[in-house]
């Protein structure tokens, strides 16, 4: 009897335990901090500054068809790859560009902070890493709109005036004017 009581308390404990460590996990991550329509396209300056850069560009900054004025889909901002620590994985959408033995596309959501998109790019040569690109660019703009619209939608929600809290009789108005 004694034995079960034993081992009925090491099974709880080791439930306990390993809950609240996956928990700590999903919590340790923080919230993202970046404007909106921002990717951060984290590649090598040698990459950035040649085609693939271009493609980047091209497909991602693009021009807005219909506005008055010319403004860019997306604001990129480039940063080396030996920078992909500190405020750089706190953005809300990244590029990374690598070139690695191995080509590969993978769409990583929440890999540093909450909500988050990461696009890992790798290739073996700029042709390869292009051609991925080529590919997976609507794909990309899709899911960062979506990313963009839903945390839009939150700043909204959070920055609405409580209509509980505003009394008939007593409505006060703030201007900027003094009289």
């Amino acid at each position: 009897m004694l034995i079960m009581k034993k081992a009925l308390f090491l099974v709880l404990f080791a439930i306990l335990f390993c809950w609240s460590c996956t928990r700590k996990q999903e919590e340790s991550k923080s919230d993202t901090s970046a404007k909106i329509n921002t990717i951060s396209v984290i590649i090598d300056d040698q990459l950035w500054n040649g085609e693939v850069g271009d493609s980047i560009r091209n497909k991602f900054a693009s021009p807005v068809i219909g506005l008055p004025q010319e403004e860019p889909l997306f604001t990129i901002n480039q940063y080396p790859v030996k920078l992909l620590e500190g405020f750089v994985t706190k953005t809300r959408n990244s590029i990374v560009i690598k070139k690695e033995a191995k080509n590969s596309f993978e769409i990583v959501e929440n890999e540093f902070a909450t909500p988050q998109n990461v696009f890992h790019i790798s290739g073996k040569t700029a042709a390869s890493i292009l051609e991925l690109i080529e590919q997976h660019a609507p794909t990309i703009i899709d899911k960062i709109r979506q990313t963009e619209i839903k945390e839009n939608q939150r700043i909204i929600d959070t920055s609405r005036i409580e209509t509980k809290k505003i009394n008939g009789n007593s409505i006060l108005i703030y201007t900027s004017k003094r009289i």
